[in-house]
């Protein structure tokens, strides 16, 4: 009996084997095929430039577009050898901007979190939009958890299986679809973005309003974001991008509602609104917007210039450029110079 036994667990063995092999071979050709199907990613995608940073980040920046043109990274290091990336998205939802945090700290110990408030009270993402934010984004319980959070139902199926959403693009597949370097063109960008559009600003932007329905969903997150960064010794900034800060039904500045309800719980928060400072900024109403919700990358480079001289005056941020980390940061300080030098030739043409 014991030997009818052994050969019965061993049969048994041998079938969990071979299953698990199987699993892995199609879990192996799922991905590859899912790495081949999928696009490269644009300069705006903060990952490949969290891990070329090695753990170095000091100051980190949550937000939307209006986040990604206005604080530029490589002008930061530039202005002041702060070593900084901008953990952003397009229509971030506040949800995915707690995600895309809690990813961030995986890796970085920043001394400052910059979150920017215009995306409270966003709804629920255009699919593209969940895609964008989602697809590029490592595999961990931040993207598990910012999917369900963040995205309705009818988009889970894409989001957790990319594949169900690239799965006829063979008639576009080129040989840069097979580059392993594809999700990281980018990476010296650190996740900004330099628009080279300008549009002359003829009035006051309208500002943006903000549900009160929709400030108390996300006034959660924004309390979380908060905890978080109180428990890494993070300072914490809110603030407002030109040119346009957005206000609640009752006429009340975001700000300023913000500050009275969380100024009890968190007494360190800084709130910042940029447009008080558009003077001491030196943006040209002519020249410095891309469109009356954002800066272009002029505009970008002034706020980020202004910026990096508060953030080491007032929060001690250091001047990283004796250090050897200064060499990578300087040779991606010349690949954005040339990248933007292209964008602006194209722009010209």
């Amino acid at each position: 009996m014991s030997a009818l036994h052994s050969l019965v667990a061993g049969q048994r063995v041998r079938r969990a084997v071979k299953s698990a092999l199987f699993c892995a071979v199609l879990v192996g050709l799922l991905a590859l095929a899912e790495f081949i199907m999928k696009p490269g990613v644009g300069e705006t995608v903060p990952w490949a430039g969290l891990s070329s940073s090695r753990g170095e980040v000091d100051v980190i920046t949550l937000g939307s577009s209006h986040a990604h043109c206005a604080i530029l990274p490589m002008e930061l290091w530039r202005e002041a050898g702060i070593t900084a990336a901008n953990v952003t998205g397009p229509s971030q939802p506040m949800p995915t901007t707690l995600a895309f945090l809690q990813q961030a700290l995986k890796t970085e110990n920043p001394k400052v979190v910059l979150l920017e408030t215009c995306l409270i009270d966003r709804p629920e993402p255009l699919s593209y939009r969940s895609k964008a934010n989602f697809d590029p984004m490592p595999w961990g319980v931040p993207k598990v958890l910012g999917i369900v959070r963040a995205a309705p139902v009818e988009q889970w199926e894409f989001l957790f299986v990319p594949l169900l959403s690239y799965h006829d693009r063979w008639d576009q597949i080129g040989r840069g679809d097979f580059n392993p370097e594809k999700y990281a063109r980018f990476s010296f960008m650190r996740g900004g973005l330099y628009v080279v559009e300008a549009e002359a600003l003829d009035e006051v932007p309208q500002r943006r309003n903000i549900s009160e329905d929709g400030y108390q969903r996300d006034l959660s997150y924004v309390r979380e974001i908060a905890r978080l960064c109180e428990q890494g010794d993070i300072d914490l900034i809110l603030f407002n991008a030109p040119p346009a800060d957005p206000v609640l039904p009752s006429g009340e500045m975001l700000l300023d509602r913000l500050e009275a309800d969380l100024s009890g719980e968190f007494t360190d928060i800084t709130y910042l609104d940029l447009n008080d400072h558009v003077e001491d900024l030196g943006l040209d109403p002519a020249l410095h917007y891309k469109d009356s919700s954002h800066v272009n990358g002029l505009g970008g480079a002034r706020i980020s210039a202004w910026l990096a001289r508060a953030l080491q005056v007032d929060y001690g941020v250091p001047d990283r450029r004796s250090e050897p980390l200064a060499r990578h940061w300087n040779e991606d300080l010349l690949r954005y110079d040339a990248y933007v030098r292209t964008l602006i030739e194209a722009g010209t043409e």
